[in-house]
């Protein structure tokens, strides 16, 4: 199976792609079922470009729906 991209919809309708550190992060395919499951949008809002980061950062968006989409 191929790594998974996270695909991150925003509240505003957008969707990005999660980046970490400057790049698309993908997961393994085995891990990103769970990572989906428990991830915590109360916590963490995206910046435009789909970094992850804490709530009220400056510029940051919240988050509506994650989901794994295989590459």
């Amino acid at each position: 199976m191929n790594p998974q991209r996270i695909r991150l919809t925003l509240v505003d309708g957008r969707t990005v792609w999660w980046h970490k550190g400057g790049q698309i992060h993908t997961l393994p395919p085995e891990l990103a079922p769970i990572w989906v499951t428990h991830f915590k949008p109360a916590i963490f809002q995206a910046m435009p470009d789909g970094g992850i980061v804490p709530r009220g950062a400056p510029g940051a968006v919240d988050i509506a729906k994650v989901e794994a989409v295989e590459e």
